[in-house]
């Protein structure tokens, strides 16, 4: 109905292009348009031209002016009949198109941090999330929904020193310890900075390969995705894949590799750099050899690009 409609106005106002919108009270038809006040074009004439449009006679029942050049349209009782027919026959498909037939889309959402709790910003973006990929997915687009876990980085450096200081069973763990023991460190490390040395040391451990540090970092990814996953269950929210920031630990060095070969990468005070005009540099790899959220983001960008 939308497409016939604008197909007319176009005809009649000789423009280009037309804003067919739902007008915010019902009074005012079921779509209106502006396009006499935009165009400068008198709505009169506009209005003659679409009473004459064969093309409408079946679909509009009246069409009216208002608000000093604002164009209405009420749809007739036969096509909104017809309409409800398309909405009994094509149920949950009612209003999907070919729009992105083609293309694809790349929905990065939820995007919870492992260890912690699921909290208020990880829903938001998990609902809204989940409504974008349902509606590209119904314009027809290569929908794919992407759960970008906060798996990797000096925080896990923090929980492993926590968990072999405190001599703990990361088994009898639960996501709320987990976040107890991650506060606990942050307050003892303000009396005491070279804590977070040994974070620093246990990431590298991490990233290096360590097995005791894989194999503990695997159970904490373990204990956070059964209660995640609870969630999700609650939510009716499933995603294509659920790749977190290690997953890319393979394409960091070609990251680096390529931003050294275009002459982007500066070494300083021991760490690998990149410079922005007139914003502060990121870094890349720090002084103990560790990569970055800027790195992995990065690998993240060059896996998806390539595949």
């Amino acid at each position: 109905m939308r497409e016939t409609i604008l197909k007319a106005l176009l005809k009649a106002s000789g423009e280009d292009q037309v804003s067919l919108e739902l007008p915010e009270n019902d009074a005012f038809g079921d779509f209106t348009t502006n396009i006499a006040m935009v165009s400068g074009k008198k709505a009169e004439e506009i209005v003659e031209k679409l009473k004459k449009d064969e093309t409408l006679a079946d679909l509009v029942a009246k069409i009216e002016i208002k608000g000093g050049g604002f164009i209405n349209f009420f749809l007739s009782e036969k096509a909104l009949l017809k309409e409800l027919g398309e909405i009994k026959e094509k149920a949950d498909k009612y209003g999907s198109s070919k729009l992105g037939n083609g293309k694809s889309v790349v929905i990065d959402y939820s995007s919870p941090n492992i260890a912690k709790r699921f909290g208020i910003g990880h829903l938001r973006s998990t609902v809204i999330g989940q409504a974008l990929y349902n509606l590209f997915q119904s314009l027809g687009y290569k929908t794919i929904g992407d759960n970008h876990l906060g798996d990797w980085g000096t925080q896990f450096g923090v929980l492993l020193y926590q968990i072999e200081s405190k001599n703990l069973k990361v088994e009898d763990l639960s996501l709320d310890k987990l976040e107890e023991l991650y506060v606990e460190f942050h307050q003892e490390a303000e009396k005491d900075t070279k804590l977070w040395d040994q974070a620093r040391a246990q990431f590298k451990k991490l990233e290096a390969g360590d097995k005791a540090a894989r194999g503990v970092w695997q159970k904490l990814v373990e204990v956070s995705m059964q209660e995640f996953d609870k969630i999700y269950a609650l939510l009716g929210v499933t995603f294509d894949y659920a790749y977190g920031e290690s997953f890319y630990e393979e394409y960091l060095p070609k990251v680096i590799k390529t931003l050294e070969e275009q002459g982007l990468v500066k070494k300083s005070q021991g760490a690998q750099i990149m410079e922005f005009p007139g914003l502060p540099p990121a870094m890349l790899v720090k002084s103990d050899g560790a990569t970055t959220y800027f790195t992995r983001d990065l690998a993240t960008l060059l896996f998806r690009i390539s595949s």
